[in-house]
């Protein structure tokens, strides 16, 4: 389910929220009916990331979320940054660090030549 939210002070600009995601047919159709062209929206942020060289367990926290991952030898082991190049924590102090294939690793991340060698910008 979603709805259209008019925003601004004249109410003219609209933003699609959702609970659920959306397949890319919805997103056409809704702009179609709202006689709009789609657009495609990029994420922008920073992270640090190594390589794994041995098999590893990465344990991946968030505000008392957990999920455990194992990490191949060639896999990213990836953290989450600030603009400010320190770790992003969360409301415990804890960093967001997560296993990212090797596959899927340049898929999603470029690096950023403004940075040192292990920070990377999410693609």
């Amino acid at each position: 389910m979603y709805f259209i939210q008019r925003l601004g002070s004249h109410r003219q600009s609209l933003r699609l929220v959702s609970q659920n995601q959306l397949p890319p047919q919805d997103f056409h159709r809704i702009a179609s009916d709202l006689r709009v062209a789609p657009r495609t929206a990029r994420k922008s942020g920073l992270v640090s990331a190594r390589v794994a060289s041995v098999r590893e367990t990465i344990d991946t926290q968030w505000n008392g979320r957990e999920s455990s991952n194992i990490a191949s030898p060639g896999d990213h082991i990836v953290t989450n940054m600030r603009a400010n190049r320190e770790m992003l924590l969360d409301a415990s102090g804890t960093a967001n660090t997560y296993v990212v294939t090797a596959e899927r690793f340049p898929q999603l991340y470029e690096r950023d030549n403004n940075f040192d060698a292990s920070v990377m910008r999410i693609n």
